[in-house]
């Protein structure tokens, strides 16, 4: 089959992008023909998989680059004859839909719903699930599905909820505790100092100042965020006094050896359709703190492997938590290395997948908006 995978942006390496690429591999070598068809390309790109980036009209806004986005997509996918587009975005006429945010329409409520933005998107979204959408929607988790369901109904053409998200290049890294000193030396972290890391390409989003605020709190920790060069983190722990205790990396592609160096990982999301970076560390043997409205929240309580933070968000709480895990000492860890093997037993995501698109019944090609 020729299998296009559509996606706005490919420029940072942010979780949608890797399930994007890891997908593109598993299905290449299941001898598909499969390319990555991207609005923005980086400037790092893979050497294995084919980009290819789709000219746009001159857009100024992030909902104008989604609408030109879909309506180019929808053209290119009838020039190029795919057999099968899997969108990682929201794009009416897709094939499939790998539905790695949250619901929009649920979020957008008052006078905000009438900007631009909110109806561009809310009607990109409505589109997926109207008919005579015939998108079939992979759906991370229960909960998430049920959240579209309550705004749209039922996907027309289906949906399945994915086993977890495990990517096998992260948390699997068997001697990561032996670099441990090294990667704290790298990083002029103290050896003995207690340390949390955050992932995360949108700090805000992931809740990075409210791991800031935490270690005004408690004068002992460290942090760790990484993903993000934004200057904002440094500027807000400046204005915290907590500028010495934190270390910034852009983008760190060996995570496990970075969760070695840490103690736990906080993840304060403020929107967060699934959270691999929540399974990555749990894989790694390393406990979390979340917030609940992560989707993958529950595999923390699951396994005892940290905290899950409830909503609304109370700083305080969390504070509360970090000292609560870090006084546990072994206990969260022991937890979280037993969810480590337990996530390995889990079924392949990308075999569900690939499964569902080689068996799917034959789709119209996307139709132009």
């Amino acid at each position: 089959m020729k299998i296009g995978l559509a996606i706005i942006s490919f420029a940072v390496l942010g979780g949608k992008q890797r399930d994007c690429l890891e997908l593109a591999r598993y299905l290449r070598a299941r001898g598909h023909e499969v390319e990555i068809v991207t609005a923005v390309r980086g400037t790092v790109q893979p050497t294995d998989v084919t980009v290819h980036a789709l000219p746009l009209p001159l857009a100024w806004t992030n909902h104008g680059i989604a609408m030109a986005f879909a309506r180019a997509m929808a053209r290119l996918a009838t020039r190029r004859g795919y057999d099968a587009v899997v969108a990682f975005d929201k794009l009416p006429g897709s094939d499939y839909y790998y539905a790695s945010d949250v619901c929009f329409t649920a979020r957008s409520h008052g006078l905000r719903s009438w900007l631009p933005r909110h109806r561009v998107l809310c009607g990109l979204e409505r589109a997926l699930f109207a008919p005579p959408s015939a998108t079939h929607v992979f759906f991370l988790t229960e909960r998430q599905r049920a959240d579209y369901a309550a705004c749209h109904g039922e996907a027309p053409g289906g949906a399945t909820v994915l086993p977890v998200i495990r990517h096998h290049d992260r948390g699997d890294t068997p001697d990561f505790y032996a670099t441990r000193a090294l990667v704290r030396r790298e990083l002029d972290l103290p050896p003995e100092a207690p340390v949390a890391v955050n992932i995360a390409t949108k700090p805000h989003q992931k809740g990075a100042d409210r791991l800031l605020a935490t270690l005004a709190a408690v004068p002992e920790l460290f942090a760790v965020i990484a993903g993000s060069d934004d200057p904002a983190i440094l500027s807000a722990a400046t204005a915290l006094g907590v500028e010495a205790r934190v270390r910034t990396l852009p983008y760190v592609l060996d995570i496990p050896r970075l969760f070695g160096a840490c103690d736990l990982m906080v993840h304060p999301a403020r929107v967060e359709a699934g959270g691999i970076v929540i399974l990555e560390a749990l894989a790694a043997g390393v406990p979390v703190i979340a917030t609940a409205l992560c989707g993958y929240a529950p595999e923390i309580a699951r396994a005892n492997a940290g905290r899950v933070q409830p909503e609304p968000f109370a700083q305080a709480a969390l504070d509360d938590a970090v000292r609560n895990v870090l006084a546990a000492g072994e206990g969260y860890k022991a937890a979280a290395r037993a969810a480590a093997s337990d996530l390995k037993e889990r079924p392949s995501w990308l075999a569900v997948i690939a499964d569902t698109i080689e068996h799917g019944p034959y789709r119209p090609r996307m139709r132009a908006l």
